[in-house]
């Protein structure tokens, strides 16, 4: 095959991603992120010198990426909260990325031009990247990989290239090293790229070859001291593994290997598993692929170091989120970003040993190979522009991600949009199926029981609320229940239930709101009595009681003892309550007076 010469290479390259990523341009913010960081973000509003000081400031809580704050800000300067400048700065981070992976591959390859050119292509096209290019608050992911990948092409001219071999390259591996960690901390694996490659390159001599590298450990010890300490990620040093346990590991490292070798129901979130059985079926495929993985190792550790390097480069860039350290989200595309390279890579070398084995003939070897892999190029492609769609707009990302991976967040986020949109029945279609999946949730039954009441299916409505209330898991919600009940049962005209359950809060929480409210809503049941009754009852303990003083009045008005509620409205207006109830109180009393 006649290979483009590389400047046509790189038009290729670039006309390729505006085809895949182009149409994104025009669209908006997800809320998944993008608020908190971009649209709320007041410090990458002008680049001034406080908000820059804001920017590099170190802080003891939360993420710590600088170089992506600062590049919001540069957008913020050209377009303010216009999405084009963000997304054509990710769309041309992606396309640098691309150039750099070609670099790097044609050094590890010298005397092979098919590797690098049908890897670089699968990198481009591959539909895991679309969330770190497409989702804004991702391009952390896109610069770290840009500044770790030139840190590690100058790593391999400073080793293979002899020109190459003096300190000035060490110090530009060292900025690259800074700024990757300064994009993401996951770029603390940037001294064990280098290790690996020693180890499976070069004679590693420990420890003239090690003191190369200290300055890059320190770096390395320094973020992640300050990263697990004080940046909100938790270690956990339950059982053996600290993080979550191993067989969810295996899941992770299942999961990953099939959205890799077939990207298909991608989610802008996935759903969290822990403590899953060894007998998973999942959790069998990770076992299976690392038991795959050490036999490769094996066999090919003298004959093709390529391949044994590239499966070592996958597995050391996912450990930061394979769950050692527990954090905030369990599996994610983004995570997979610089490992991905690795599947980039050996795709194609294993489709080549596969022509090799199955046939002899040159010419047959070179369809089959040629064959595959443009049939893989452009399913990836379809994929990658179908996959661009989730990132349209907040309902799309989050019905797109629920149906894939109906993960209980983003089943919660997608229900509150559909009530904004006044969708009640499909916001109760999404509970029914978090009810299905998650099990029955206080929150998830509250949701129901307040949609119903709006639709004014009150039956419904206070079976869902007498759940929830079973459901409650302390007695904040379980009270909010039974507020809720009341309130429909209000709505519905059920004056005696309304008033049964004021009744039950009032001796839960000994609050005498309550038992007025109880007593409000015996009058309207028509039990004049007891509602009467009550009222005095709570008088006796609160006298100057306003809110009792003037319903007791209105009542005994109403029911026509005039002079028993002139009394107890004289009262109430001597307490000097807001002057508009206070002049309908004396318009009363006047009329009285009148007849």
């Amino acid at each position: 095959m006649k290979f483009l010469p590389k400047y046509r290479f790189y038009i290729f390259l670039s006309i390729l991603i505006a085809v895949l990523y182009g149409f994104t341009i025009n669209y908006g913010f997800i809320t998944f992120d993008d608020k908190a960081l971009i649209v709320l973000n007041q410090n990458i509003k002008g680049l001034t010198l406080n908000n820059l000081k804001e920017i590099f400031k170190v802080r003891l809580s939360g993420t710590y990426q600088p170089i992506r704050e600062l590049s919001y800000a540069i957008n913020y300067t050209i377009s303010g909260l216009n999405t084009w400048s963000y997304r054509i700065v990710n769309i041309l981070l992606y396309f640098f990325c691309i150039i750099i992976v070609y670099k790097v591959l044609s050094i590890l390859f010298p005397d092979d031009k098919i590797i690098p050119y049908f890897s670089t292509l699968i990198f481009t096209v591959h539909p895991i990247h679309v969330e770190c290019i497409t989702w804004l608050s991702a391009r952390k992911e896109v610069l770290m990989l840009v500044f770790f990948l030139l840190c590690f092409l100058y790593f391999l001219k400073y080793k293979r290239l002899e020109k190459y071999h003096n300190w000035k390259y060490i110090l530009l591996m060292f900025l690259f090293f800074m700024l990757a960690g300064l994009s993401k901390p996951t770029a603390v694996m940037i001294p064990f790229a280098f290790l690996v490659y020693e180890i499976v390159y070069e004679r590693f001599n420990f420890p003239k070859d090690f003191k190369k590298y200290i300055p890059f450990f320190i770096v390395l010890l320094i973020l992640f001291i300050y990263f697990t300490a004080f940046s909100g990620v938790s270690i956990s040093m339950k059982n053996i593994y600290p993080g979550i346990p191993l067989s969810t590991m295996l899941y992770s490292i299942s999961h990953y290997f099939k959205t890799l070798v077939f990207p298909v129901n991608l989610a802008g979130r996935y759903r969290d598993f822990y403590n899953l059985s060894y007998t998973n079926p999942d959790v069998i495929i990770g076992i299976l692929v690392l038991i795959l993985s050490l036999l490769l190792v094996i066999k090919y550790w003298k004959k093709q170091k390529n391949i044994v390097f590239f499966i070592f480069w996958y597995y050391i860039n996912l450990l930061p989120s394979i769950g050692l350290i527990r954090i905030a989200i369990q599996r994610a595309d983004r995570y997979i970003f610089v490992s991905s390279l690795s599947f980039c890579v050996l795709f194609p070398i294993f489709v080549m040993k596969t022509a090799d084995i199955v046939f002899k003939n040159e010419k047959y070897k070179k369809y089959l190979n040629y064959g595959i892999i443009t049939l893989v190029l452009l399913f990836f492609s379809l994929s990658t522009i179908k996959q661009n769609e989730m990132w349209e707009n907040n309902i799309v990302f989050y019905e797109i991600s629920f149906r894939n991976s109906p993960c209980y967040g983003v089943g919660r986020a997608l229900v509150d949009r559909y009530i904004y949109k006044k969708r009640f029945h499909d916001a109760l279609d999404i509970l029914k199926e978090m009810d299905r999946i998650h099990g029955l949730k206080y929150e998830t039954k509250n949701l129901m029981g307040e949609i119903y009441m709006l639709l004014e299916e009150y039956d419904k409505s206070i079976n869902e609320f007498k759940l929830s209330y079973f459901l409650a898991e302390n007695e904040k919600d379980s009270l909010g229940a039974l507020r809720k009940i009341i309130i429909v049962y209000e709505k519905d005209e059920q004056y005696e239930k309304s008033a049964e359950f004021s009744k039950l809060l009032y001796l839960k929480t000994g609050e005498r709101n309550y038992f007025h409210d109880y007593a409000i809503f015996k009058y309207k049941a028509g039990e004049f009595n007891e509602a009467v009754k009550t009222l005095i009852k709570i008088l006796d303990k609160e006298p100057e009681n306003e809110f009792v003083l003037k319903n007791l009045g209105l009542i005994l008005y109403e029911a026509g003892y005039i002079e028993e509620a002139e009394k107890y409205l004289i009262k109430y207006i001597s307490l000097n309550p807001p002057l508009e109830e206070k002049s309908s109180i004396l318009e009363l009393l006047n009329k009285v007076g009148n007849d």
